[in-house]
């Protein structure tokens, strides 16, 4: 389970890292003004595309995909701690193991970044489509 934790971590830091050298430049383009007549358009066109294929899709794509790795083993300590919350009750918590708690909590972590970065992805794609009409 340590090394299962270790790779979740490393992946989770990786993830954190792009996201707090992103996230200011994501939501400054997702707060532009869109100009009403269309030649004024260009430069926010350029702003959006360059944010959405070098920032928010890759960073979308690298968080969805890191919580696709760990949910089967996520998956399988989450069932295995409620069986043994049923069978055993309180005496479960003996059997309390820091590790696999780690991990969950890492493993959340990874999912709700890989969800609140597939938001940003989406509401630049919103935007992108709202500067060519």
């Amino acid at each position: 389970m340590s090394d299962l934790l270790s790779a979740a971590s490393v992946i989770l830091t990786v993830s954190g890292i792009l996201f707090g050298l992103w996230y200011a430049d994501l939501r400054s383009v997702i707060a532009e003004t869109i100009p009403k007549h269309l030649p004024d358009r260009k430069s926010i066109q350029g702003q959006i595309r360059s944010a959405l294929l070098a920032k928010a899709i890759p960073l979308a794509a690298f968080s969805v995909l890191a919580s696709l790795i760990f949910l089967p083993a996520l998956i399988s300590v989450v069932v295995d701690a409620l069986s043994k919350a049923a069978h055993y009750r309180l005496g479960a918590l003996a059997l309390y193991d820091a590790g696999k708690c780690s991990f969950v909590l890492v493993s959340l972590m990874n999912i709700g970044l890989a969800i609140y970065s597939s938001i940003l992805a989406y509401q630049l794609e919103q935007k992108r489509r709202k500067t060519k009409l």
